[in-house]
């Protein structure tokens, strides 16, 4: 659908400068929130990080999830031209909420122990365990 608003012969030049600056922005947005969540990988949750980069991650992260939540209410806009490009912004939205919800909201651990125990129910008597 972008191609087909951007490539159009027949449109308006001065009409299609702010999709195609849109969809610039968007891919170059999407690459720097994979960097991120690279180095987050790499650094935070595999590494050891010292406290300055757990700060950096924080304050990093605090501000990829603003910038693409209002990229997403941009993109989402009923009368934006481009309907897919929020389904391509939606994923790294939901990477980084997760990123966020796992680092500094996570399930307390009698919560964490209550859903266990419900997805993986203890044998009960007369059952035969794992198949």
């Amino acid at each position: 659908m972008r191609n087909a608003i951007v490539s159009d012969p027949v449109a308006d030049p001065h009409e299609q400068a702010p999709l195609f600056s849109t969809a610039k922005l968007l891919e170059e947005w999407r690459a720097t929130c994979r960097t991120f969540l690279s180095w987050e990988k790499e650094r935070i949750l595999l590494g050891k990080p010292t406290a300055e980069e757990r700060d950096r991650h924080r304050r990093t992260l605090t501000w990829l999830l603003r910038m693409t939540r209002l990229l997403d209410g941009l993109l989402s806009d009923p009368e934006f031209p481009d309907r897919s490009a929020a389904g391509r912004l939606k994923p790294l939205l939901f990477l980084l909420d997760a990123s966020w919800k796992t680092i500094y909201n996570p399930l307390p651990e009698q919560e964490y122990g209550r859903i266990i125990a419900q997805c993986f129910p203890a044998n009960e008597p007369g059952t035969t365990g794992a198949h």
